[in-house]
């Protein structure tokens, strides 16, 4: 679902704004206490740049939501002046200062605190954006999943008996999205810098929306023994010409299947799928 707001830059708009705010938070299943950060980070998001706004300002701020299967994305768009420097500085305490003592850098840090991204961007001529993603609400495999399947693969484990193993594109089952998630987990724990990987619905959506292509290993009985992916988020792909090269990683093998020359193949369909992207390089 997107959805797009145009509203003054003034305080008295605040109200529709936090309306499409909530409306998209419950549809996105998130809870009161969740909903209200939310809340709290537009409403401060929609308060610093009305501070900026001079009293003869007509230019509107546009406001745009995504909701998808990932997150809650809302960006802010206003062509007001600039935040100034110590609007990103660490929260100090003014007590010195005539009337009631102020907090620089607060609506910062109560924004950053209350979602999972937070970036803002200067844009010259064109104004200025702030972009807010909110993931949405999912347990990961540590929670999902019984303890006796997530035991940390053993390094020096015999190795598996010689078999044929399937190379393929993730999705063709259901619990292809699980099991990714839980060799990520077995194999880093909590240290891969990724935290997608340790979301099953994640994986799914992240290759659903072409931004992730997941191969895998499989055993005969299907099971998933190793992962590869090409990461296609942020790329912009020319079909039939000269375009963009993506990263490769996320990679895991079961110790168990080490010495397969499982990476080799998974790589060659990785290769495979980048050429079908119309990529220049990995």
């Amino acid at each position: 679902m997107q959805c797009l707001l145009q509203v003054p830059a003034r305080a008295d708009a605040l109200g529709v704004v936090q309306s499409l705010a909530r409306t998209l938070a419950d549809s996105a299943g998130f809870d009161a206490r969740r909903i209200d950060l939310i809340l709290l980070a537009c409403e401060e998001a929609f308060a610093g740049i009305v501070s900026r706004c001079t009293s003869d300002s007509t230019e509107p701020v546009h406001i745009s939501a995504d909701l998808s299967g990932l997150s809650l994305a809302v960006e802010f768009h206003d062509r007001e002046a600039p935040p100034a420097p110590e609007e990103d500085a660490p929260v100090q305490l003014d007590v010195d200062g005539p009337g009631d003592p102020a907090l620089s850098g607060l609506g910062r840090l109560l924004i950053r605190s209350a979602a999972d991204e937070a970036l803002w961007e200067s844009l010259g001529r064109d104004g200025n954006r702030l972009r807010l993603v909110f993931n949405r609400p999912r347990a990961d495999v540590a929670e999902s999943a019984p303890t006796e399947q997530l035991q940390r693969y053993d390094r020096s484990a015999p190795l598996a008996p010689e078999q044929p193993y399937t190379i393929r594109l993730a999705g063709a089952r259901d619990d292809d999205w699980f099991q990714i998630s839980r060799a990520m987990f077995r194999a880093y724990g909590y240290t891969h810098p990724c935290d997608d990987l340790y979301f099953p619905e994640r994986v799914r959506e992240l290759n659903r929306s072409q931004r992730l292509v997941s191969v895998v290993a499989t055993t005969e009985s299907g099971e998933v023994v190793g992962h590869y992916a090409l990461e296609l988020a942020g790329v912009v792909q020319q079909a039939g010409g000269k375009s963009s090269s993506a990263e490769t990683g996320f990679a895991v093998v079961d110790a168990a299947h080490r010495s397969s020359g499982l990476m080799e193949l998974m790589r060659e369909l990785i290769e495979a799928q980048a050429r079908a992207h119309w990529l220049s390089g990995v």
